[in-house]
């Protein structure tokens, strides 16, 4: 199995655990706090990585029934 499709679920939480320390308190970008962008864009991108990490184990899946295992 490969092991992207079992890390690649943990990244957002991961960067947006890690990203905390990186930003100021008084930035903005557009009309919210940095911090808060942080989290939104993550938000966005989390189900990007768990459909990815889907599709991963579907093929591995797949190419595991064609080999009779």
């Amino acid at each position: 199995m490969n092991k992207l499709q079992w890390i690649l679920p943990l990244v957002p939480v991961a960067v947006m655990i890690a990203g905390v320390p990186f930003f100021s308190s008084n930035g903005r970008i557009w009309i919210l706090p940095e911090l808060a962008f942080w989290f939104f864009i993550w938000i966005l991108l989390a189900p990007v990585c768990l459909f990815t990490a889907d599709r991963l184990r579907a093929r591995a899946g797949a190419s595991e029934q064609e080999n009779g295992r």
